[in-house]
């Protein structure tokens, strides 16, 4: 009986002591998680049209180099990438017969950034 008794008593001293350990780094990341979204944000958003119509395009490519990210314009030609670190970014346009649009070293800040591009026909 004494052995059931000192067996019993280890085992849950052995389970609060990881559960404590692990109350301990859930703590611990979800400070980390704070500090990280403390970091401030830009948000990139615009409208690609025709230059020479004013039409709204469908379905263009708006890359940013230095991220590796993509998004495509919706009907009405608006795009948005959200949660960009703010900073300089290459930001590069592709649309099937329309002059590839490059914009160099455009400063995000932390706020909404809107930018109009206007697109030339290929010849």
């Amino acid at each position: 009986m004494k052995k059931l008794v000192v067996l019993i008593g280890l085992i849950v001293s052995v389970t609060v002591l990881f559960a404590t350990n692990k109350t301990e780094k859930i703590k611990n990341n979800k400070s980390k998680v704070k500090s990280e979204n403390i970091v401030s944000k830009a948000l990139l958003s615009g409208k690609v049209i025709d230059n020479e119509t004013g039409e709204s395009l469908t379905g263009v490519a708006i890359y940013i180099k230095e991220l590796n990210k993509k998004v495509y314009t919706d009907f009405n030609g608006v795009f948005n990438f959200k949660n960009l670190k703010p900073g300089k970014y290459n930001i590069e346009t592709d649309y099937i017969s329309y002059k590839t649009n490059q914009i160099a070293d455009m400063n995000l800040d932390s706020n909404s950034n809107y930018i109009k591009l206007e697109l030339t026909k290929s010849k």
